[in-house]
């Protein structure tokens, strides 16, 4: 009786002690779903899950109570799907979908668990595991359909690949990915399909690896070929090359680094494969050369960080922040063209890269340029006119280079790479301008200030608040002012002396064209190309001079802009009046004007005529 009445309360005791334990438990649950909903899936909330997790399944294990056993599922349900949703959030759908699958191993009645589920799975393309979990019955005609296309598909890419119709493989790869881009084989085919084919353009190319190369990582996939085929045909399996290593990782440092231009996204692709296995030696290699440039490219992302806002057409674009001194632009400029900043490698890394030991290029610019198309050629990508537009690599270290040349004032050393970088860009960069404006500020005339007036106003009011567009500027405006109270001076005698005889202008532009006199507008056109063609500096092969050459393009130019404007020709013929000759232009229109007295208003009213372009409210241009 005795003994009876012990057991009877050892079993009341140890009941007490499982409710507390459970009432403990539920409480935990409770504050961490509080702060899971006030500050979101962070870090440490998805740590204390798993805590929790794990301490709830072990005090599981030891509870007999069915009715317990019950409400202790219900509990590891609900943390499942909490976890679950947190996974997702830091975009981890393969882990999440294992909560998901946890939850309704506990919870079988959760509908949020089995739609989070049904979704998760047919993103990686597990339509018979989903299947298998939750019976055909409880899956809808949806599933069955997207099954139904999902296999068609497949059958149809397998037989393109197989063909070598690349284009036609990725059109039907994209359309498997709508459905499942989380599978993984899907992923590594249509890597090997856009790599092979020549006819993608090269920005849908290099998005559609990035994209694929980031998804396999994301999913733990580092090997260059999947291990086994489980939804295509096993035959495929021989069109892929590699071991099981970590190219993928090794593959997006050189995507993100020739295609984008990021120098610390791709680095961090290194540091993850050196985490993973410390001795992989494509790894190790390029770790090397970015050691030895990190510092140099910390300063060039800044440079690119102030010319994205230079070139930003938000006039709001602060660019005080992100502004370089001259001594940085300075070491950029050393970095990128100083032969004696040249990375040092020893022969063995230069052998590594497959370069000759003398083949690194001459300086760090053509070495980068040079490291880039080896990438570019890893990939298959052709080397037409999309890549030499659209590749960021090139264009930034182009674009900083110039910009670099620019601040440290450095153009005279490089002209024939200044004019080969420059040629094409449209709209130009104001850094690609400054020689051209150097040289017409230089030579102080009327229509090389006015030309360099224009030049200087196109740009928006962002370019308009740097250093190198105020100095231009300053100076243009000093010698226009100049030239304005000289030419209001002339107009008020003009307006005073009476009418005087016609001027035989200094330059003969008819001569100058090769043209008669009466010539039409289509012959001076035609003229005037045929003189720039034959004096262009690229193409010219007589015995003039640079400096003698600018100035003979300078007179042709000149002759045309007259001749062939009506109103600025008819004044040529009649009067002599030549706006490029501030002598002739003292007899202006006296052959047909009468006597006037001068206003001192109709200037301000009318704006100042300076080498017949208006300058009326000058000083407002530049504000």
């Amino acid at each position: 009786m005795r003994l009876n009445y012990l057991f009877f309360i050892a079993v009341a005791l140890n009941q007490a002690v499982h409710a507390s334990n459970t009432q403990s438990i539920s409480q935990k649950i409770d504050s961490l779903s509080q702060r899971f909903s006030q500050f979101g899936p962070t870090s440490s909330i998805s740590k204390e899950y798993d805590n929790l997790l794990d301490e709830l399944l072990i005090y599981r294990h030891h509870v007999n109570d069915p009715s317990e056993s019950n409400e202790i599922d219900s509990m590891l349900a609900h943390l499942y799907y909490s976890k679950g949703l947190i996974d997702l959030s830091f975009s981890k759908e393969i882990s999440c979908s294992e909560m998901f699958r946890k939850c309704l191993e506990y919870g079988p009645s959760r509908k949020a668990c089995r739609d989070k589920l049904v979704e998760l799975y047919i993103k990686q393309a597990k339509f018979k595991e989903l299947e298998e979990i939750l019976g055909s019955t409880q899956l809808d005609s949806a599933v069955f359909d997207q099954k139904k296309n999902f296999n068609h598909l497949v059958s149809q890419a397998e037989k393109y690949v197989l063909k070598k119709k690349f284009e036609d493989s990725v059109s039907t790869l994209n359309k498997l990915i709508d459905i499942s881009p989380l599978c993984d084989e899907i992923r590594y085919l249509r890597i090997y399909c856009v790599i092979n084919s020549q006819d993608i353009p090269y920005q849908s190319k290099l998005d559609m690896l990035l994209e694929d190369y980031v998804v396999l990582a994301q999913n733990g996939k580092y090997s260059s070929s999947p291990r086994n085929l489980k939804i295509f045909n096993p035959k495929l399996k021989k069109l892929f090359k590699g071991e099981d290593d970590l190219d993928v990782l090794v593959n997006l440092y050189k995507l993100r680094l020739f295609g984008k231009s990021n120098f610390s996204q791709a680095s961090k692709m290194l540091q993850k494969c050196l985490r993973i296995d410390n001795d992989y030696k494509a790894a190790q290699l390029y770790t090397k050369v970015n050691v030895k440039l990190a510092r140099d490219f910390e300063l060039f992302d800044k440079a690119l960080l102030y010319i994205s806002a230079v070139d930003s057409e938000d006039e709001g674009t602060s660019i005080a922040e992100c502004q370089l001194s001259s001594k940085e632009w300075t070491s950029l400029y050393e970095f990128l063209l100083n032969s004696e900043k040249l990375i040092k490698l020893k022969p063995r890394q230069i052998a590594q890269l497959g370069y000759e030991k003398k083949g690194l290029g001459l300086n760090n610019f053509d070495f980068l340029l040079k490291l880039g198309r080896d990438f570019s050629k890893d990939f298959k990508f052709r080397e037409d006119e999309d890549l030499l537009r659209q590749n960021l690599l090139k264009n930034n270290l182009e674009r900083v280079m110039v910009e670099s040349m620019a601040q440290s004032n450095n153009f005279a050393r490089h002209k024939n790479l200044l004019t080969k970088i420059c040629q094409d860009k449209t709209p130009k960069p104001l850094a690609c301008e400054i020689p051209k404006l150097d040289y017409l500020i230089s030579t102080n005339t009327d229509s090389n200030m006015r030309q360099a007036y224009e030049i200087l106003n196109r740009y928006p009011k962002i370019t308009k608040k740097t250093h190198l567009w105020k100095q231009r500027y300053s100076r243009v405006e000093k010698v226009i002012q100049q030239q304005r109270q000289h030419q209001q001076q002339h107009q008020q005698q003009q307006y005073r002396q009476p009418s005087q005889q016609k001027v035989t202008p200094k330059n003969d532009y008819y001569k100058i064209l090769d043209v008669s006199r009466d010539a039409d507008e289509k012959t001076i056109k035609k003229a005037f190309r045929k003189k720039i063609k034959e004096f262009h500096p690229d193409k010219y092969k007589g015995d003039l001079k640079s400096h003698e050459l600018e100035d003979k393009m300078a007179e042709i130019n000149n002759a045309y802009e007259v001749l062939s404007n009506e109103k600025t020709r008819e004044k040529y013929d009649k009067y002599g009046e030549d706006p490029n000759d501030p002598a002739a232009s003292q007899s202006q229109h006296q052959q047909h004007q009468q006597h006037h007295y001068y206003n001192p208003n109709v200037f301000h009213q009318q704006g100042f005529q300076f080498g017949g372009f208006n300058f009326g409210g000058f000083n407002k241009g530049h504000r």
